[in-house]
């Protein structure tokens, strides 16, 4: 700010050819430095916006407009504003960049769409392996409340399989019999795989060491007590010799998924999925 006493000792320097004239009063002069540092910091802010240094800081919105500008009479001038101005509205894609983009969108695709099969194929098998093993826990939570023994038999139903609750065990299915039907891409394998010829090797319980593993060959009973037994005709001793490992294959376009359910001799469950290289 202007100090009006620092203002009142100014000295101006006069010639020797000019008249003396006494400085102005100290409340005018500090108006009118005042007045030149602002119209100074408006015709400075003004060159800066015209140059469009001052858009960056939000200069302009402060920024009074002038009293008059003067009209641009150069007809072709104003031509190019408007095309200019009509390009940047309607610009658009060359051909060159639509076919960039094209080729990125295949590559894209032809990298995921694999990975997204593959996923939604193991979420199916996932999903069918848990089935069943519901399904065989519930078996054995009714044998234990009937008192009686119960197996676990599968059939083909035109374009599905099922597995049923055989409840007089005569491995013929009857009207009342508990049933699962699979999904049409699912099912039972013969037997346990070999390794060879792209199927998995057989599944391992880690901590059995009874060194007998039965599978789909065997059939699952379970006896009153609700362990579970290799059942044959009529016969279910308990405890088993091993424990059991039924497969499930899943057909898919290119290759076929392998699925298990893993029963151990004290009668628990667990499901799971060949990932190409080992079971999870």
């Amino acid at each position: 700010m202007c100090n009006p006493i620092l203002a009142s000792n100014i000295s101006f320097s006069i010639k020797e050819n000019l008249p003396y004239v006494p400085p102005p009063p100290p409340l005018k002069l500090c108006r009118n430095i005042t007045l030149v540092i602002y119209r100074s910091f408006l015709r400075l802010l003004f060159c800066s916006m015209r140059s469009g240094k001052a858009r960056s800081y939000g200069l302009n919105r402060i920024m009074p407009k002038p009293l008059h500008t003067p009209e641009n009479t150069d007809p072709r001038r104003k031509d190019r504003r408007r095309t200019g101005r009509a390009s940047s509205v309607a610009g658009g894609f060359s051909l060159l960049e639509l076919l960039i983009v094209v080729a990125i969108v295949i590559i894209l695709a032809a990298t995921a769409i694999p990975t997204f099969l593959t996923a939604y194929y193991n979420t199916r098998l996932k999903s069918a392996v848990s089935d069943i093993s519901g399904f065989m826990q519930t078996a054995r939570m009714r044998a234990a409340r009937q008192n009686t023994v119960y197996t676990i038999q599968y059939r083909p139903t035109g374009a599905t399989e099922e597995a049923y609750l055989d409840l007089i065990n005569t491995g013929v299915f009857q009207n009342g019999d508990p049933e699962l039907t699979f999904a049409p891409s699912i099912t039972p394998a013969a037997g346990a795989p070999t390794g060879a010829g792209g199927t998995p090797t057989p599944y391992v319980l880690v901590g059995d060491t009874a060194g007998v593993t039965y599978d789909n060959a065997t059939i699952l009973g379970y006896s009153p007590r609700g362990l579970p037994c290799a059942y044959v005709v009529g016969v279910c001793n308990t405890p088993a010799a091993g424990y059991f490992v039924y497969y499930f294959k899943d057909k898919r376009p290119t290759n076929v998924g392998w699925g298990a359910v893993v029963v151990t001799r004290a009668g628990r469950t667990k499901t799971v999925v060949w990932n190409g290289t080992s079971w999870q």
